[in-house]
């Protein structure tokens, strides 16, 4: 007799096929997602009711219509560490790529006390101030530990990887000089070009049970909650496929690496750093829409990404306005940038950088008994409105 299968005993595989909408079948370009308790996979479409006029109250009963799966993943947010001092590929590159996000290579320039000399501005090229090598694209300064102040940037030539004492300069006139050497880094960033974006093929194992997903496109929202790990939930909708009865594969486990906690952090808004941040939350809330098309096998020929309304929220502690005056910022549409720094250990670092952030309009709670800003933002730009920095 059966003992049934237990919420515990799930697998959840993810490839990002060459081809919209194709079922991957090789395991060996699937990664495990480490996913937590709460995750499922559920079926959604249309029915359609035939309500027949007959002579009693009964229902005359339904024609199953269309058919996708919807997929909800929680995961914590880990890095993959180093291998022989190279970054390991991000645990989370596929479904971050099915969420409308494209991987570039980067670099985090520790600048040391010196910081920046002049100016500098998001998007500024960022050459070598010997011989006028192209370094990247400056995504932000994170100065919240003055003695080592970072550039980040995006878009890197790797081979310009700036390496101790070497000078850059930014093209709105500033200079910097480096620490130590570059850290090699990657970066996700948003993109509205759909031929960019990947699609998933999930494999959810339940048991012994398979439900296969197709052309999947995914909502992620990030939760930073102090004391805790970081969190991620994915949102996917795929294309339907019927599921069969085939065991779990045995060697493909998600990876174990700790994931770093929320703690020893900092959120910077511009350039004031509040205090008693309990959690921040970002969400991408991408338009996602299935492709109706009658020629389809269940009604549905693909899933698109046809908008996105970043928005995110997080409370501090109440200063007086002489201090920090959340509700003039409000008023004169101001944008800044918010930049979040999580971890120490290298391949299990991240920054989150929000370039543009515009202040919606704040409100006050009660938390513990003290009064707090509730803040509320908006997040804008050209394709750089959340950049994450792993390194």
């Amino acid at each position: 007799m059966s003992c049934g299968i237990f919420e515990h005993n799930t697998l959840a595989l993810i490839a990002t096929p060459a081809t919209y909408g194709a079922e991957e079948t090789d395991l060996n370009n699937f990664d495990a997602l480490p996913i937590l308790a709460g995750s499922s996979m559920s079926l959604g479409g249309d029915d359609e009711t035939l309500d027949y006029l007959r002579g009693t109250f009964s229902q005359g009963g339904h024609t199953p219509g269309s058919a996708y799966w919807t997929v909800n993943v929680n995961t914590p947010l880990f890095g993959g560490g180093l291998n022989a001092g190279a970054l390991v590929a991000l645990p989370l590159d596929k479904p971050l790529r099915s969420a409308g996000f494209v991987k570039q290579d980067a670099f985090v320039v520790d600048l040391g006390a010196g910081g920046v000399t002049g100016n500098y501005a998001l998007g500024d090229l960022v050459t070598k101030t010997v011989g006028g090598a192209t370094v990247g694209y400056l995504a932000a300064i994170d100065d919240s530990v003055p003695t080592n102040v970072l550039a980040l940037i995006y878009n890197a030539t790797l081979a310009n990887a700036p390496v101790a004492t070497d000078g850059i300069t930014f093209a709105s006139g500033g200079t910097a000089t480096a620490s130590v050497d570059a850290y090699e880094a990657f970066v996700y960033k948003p993109t509205s070009d759909c031929s960019a974006m990947a699609n998933a093929c999930l494999r959810w194992y339940y048991g012994g049970v398979l439900c296969v997903g197709l052309g999947g496109r995914a909502n992620v929202d990030f939760d930073f909650s102090a004391g805790k790990s970081a969190k991620v939930n994915f949102q996917f909708t795929t294309l339907f496929a019927d599921p069969v009865d085939l065991a779990q594969p045995t060697d493909k486990l998600p990876p174990n690496t700790t994931p770093p906690r929320v703690v020893n952090g900092y959120l910077g808004v511009g350039g004031y750093a509040p205090t008693s941040v309990a959690q921040l939350q970002v969400q991408l809330q991408g338009d996602i829409q299935i492709n109706d098309d009658l020629s389809a096998v269940d009604g549905y020929s693909g899933v698109d990404f046809r908008g996105r309304n970043p928005q995110g929220s997080f409370s501090h502690d109440m200063t007086l306005i002489a201090e920090h005056d959340p509700y003039d910022i409000w008023k004169l549409g101001g944008k800044a940038l918010l930049v979040v720094r999580l971890g120490t250990v290298a391949g299990n670092r991240f920054h989150f950088v929000m370039p543009q952030a515009q202040a919606m309009r704040p409100g006050m709670k009660v938390d513990n008994k003290k009064l707090k800003y509730d803040r509320k933002y908006t997040l804008t730009g050209n394709d750089d409105e959340l950049m994450i920095f792993y390194y």
